[in-house]
């Protein structure tokens, strides 16, 4: 039955008149279905039309701690920015935030969910058009309605593969996230399907246990144990960035060198672990950015009700950001290395070549020897040479005198410091301007290929100075010449 309810006050009082009788109000109420029929259509409509009848309001839950969720913000702000404009409240799960309880009281017409699980109950009550960036495995029982736009783990375990087969690695191997994700495991199973297709077989450290997931020391006994059972050299692929930097931790107290013995590759590309570590850590970076941008292109698709269905899409991976870490090396003298990982520790400390010789279990002239064979030059150069890698990097990101920075480079005073940084550079040293000219010894034009064997070769060590003479020593060994 009708209900006058909410009738247009123009209208009302004609049906309370005295002299209107059935025949009028019959009428009216005719007249009252006829127009609020029309007004469904004209909004139904417009609705099918995607026509949106205010500004959308949008909760975003994201956690920006992490290098993904940052890119996934600079997604959805991209496409606000090329389409449609959006009020958009931001929770991180920051300490101290004020939590938005009922997103319809603030007037929400859609929701943004990445890696903040704990918001599944107030996504779940507020009932509106909802999009996850992350795994299914976590919201789709609570949130069945929800569309999902998550990284395709195939095609990053498949580009792991692609990556180390390219640089001629036969033995293989995958770290699984220690709370054993579904995606994880996705990535181990394409990482391996690839090898085998390739004619490999990949090794797994899994299954790990209750107690090993809450400490890690623990889990690192097992880890290292593994680690040293493997075949030598072998290319490991971790579930991701954290998990690649636990790996490359526990190579180090297990004695083993990376990426002589172990290399390795994580995924994430998260700047600050990769930047930090030694060696510096390769790494996949999934397009988060994009995954970003097409979250929001979905959510407005169904707050304009032109899409109505749930969907599922996937972001694939972006690039692979190559460092240290998974750089093939043909040297594998351990007394060398050894060497090369003692002044890069030390170097910033009053050390010289007998401490060198010292840590390689061997004698001075014989560790020169070993210099000279695999770095191009001698042991003092290469002192030389971290410490002014180290020096450059204080001119370029710090505002210190050059006074204070000489005395933590390892030289003896500033005037060391400025005779030493002329040797190598041909320039004078006092600013961040001379530390990004080119080095003197690098005026030869190089072939670009040759460069990149020579990364590969052995580039991963040292700090770029004196280029040329490695550059000769690596081009006379490979039957390279110069163009």
């Amino acid at each position: 039955m009708f209900s006058v309810r909410g009738v247009s006050p123009c209208i009302f009082p004609l049906l309370t008149l005295p002299w209107a009788g059935a025949w009028v109000k019959g009428k009216v109420f005719h007249l009252l279905l006829i127009t609020h029929y029309l007004l469904f259509l004209i909004r139904y409509s417009l609705s099918m039309k995607g026509l949106l009848q205010k500004t959308p309001k949008v909760v975003l839950f994201l956690a920006t701690n992490e290098k993904a969720g940052r890119d996934k913000l600079q997604g959805i702000l991209r496409y606000v920015r090329l389409h449609t404009p959006w009020t958009i409240h931001l929770l991180e799960n920051r300490i101290g935030e004020q939590k938005l309880g009922d997103p319809r009281a603030w007037g929400a017409t859609g929701i943004l969910v990445a890696r903040m699980p704990d918001s599944i109950r107030t996504v779940a009550d507020a009932a509106l058009p909802t999009v996850v960036m992350d795994s299914r495995l976590l919201y789709a029982e609570r949130l069945p309605h929800a569309s999902f736009v998550t990284s395709d783990s195939s095609a990053i375990g498949y580009a792991g593969a692609d990556f180390f087969l390219k640089r001629g690695f036969t033995h293989f191997a995958y770290v699984a996230d220690a709370e054993a994700w579904d995606w994880s495991t996705l990535r181990y199973q394409a990482f391996s399907e690839r090898l085998q297709q390739a004619g490999h077989t990949c090794e797994l450290y899994g299954n790990v246990s209750k107690l090993e997931r809450v400490d890690w020391s623990v889990d690192q006994q097992r880890l290292a144990r593994w680690l040293l059972e493997l075949p030598k050299p072998t290319a490991i692929l971790a579930a991701h960035d954290r998990r690649a930097r636990q790996v490359l931790e526990t190579c180090q107290l297990a004695g083993l060198e990376v990426p002589s013995d172990i290399a390795l590759l994580g995924v994430d590309n998260e700047d600050i672990l990769c930047e930090n570590t030694t060696p510096t850590l390769s790494s996949i970076l999934p397009d988060f950015e994009a995954g970003g941008y097409e979250a929001a292109h979905l959510l407005e698709q169904l707050m304009r009700r032109t899409l109505r269905t749930p969907q599922t899409l996937f972001y694939g991976v972006k690039q692979i950001v190559s460092r240290e870490s998974s750089r093939p090396s043909l040297i594998s003298d351990r007394r060398f290395l050894k060497g090369i990982e003692f002044i890069r520790l030390n170097s910033s400390e009053n050390i010289g070549v007998p401490d060198v010789a010292e840590h390689m279990g061997v004698s001075r002239r014989m560790a020169e020897m070993l210099f000279r064979r695999f770095a191009g030059h001698s042991i003092l150069d290469e002192i030389r040479q971290t410490r002014l890698a180290r020096l450059k990097t204080f001119l370029l990101e710090t505002a210190l005198p050059i006074g204070q920075i000489s005395a933590q480079c390892g030289f003896q005073n500033e005037m060391h410091a400025k005779r030493v940084f002329k040797q190598y550079t041909g320039r004078p040293c006092g600013s961040s301007a001379a530390a990004l000219q080119p080095d003197k010894n690098n005026a030869l034009r190089f072939h670009p290929q040759i460069l990149t064997d020579y990364a590969d070769w052995g580039g991963w060590h040292g700090s770029g100075f004196g280029l040329t003479t490695k550059y000769t020593k690596y081009t006379k060994r490979h039957g390279y010449g110069f163009v």
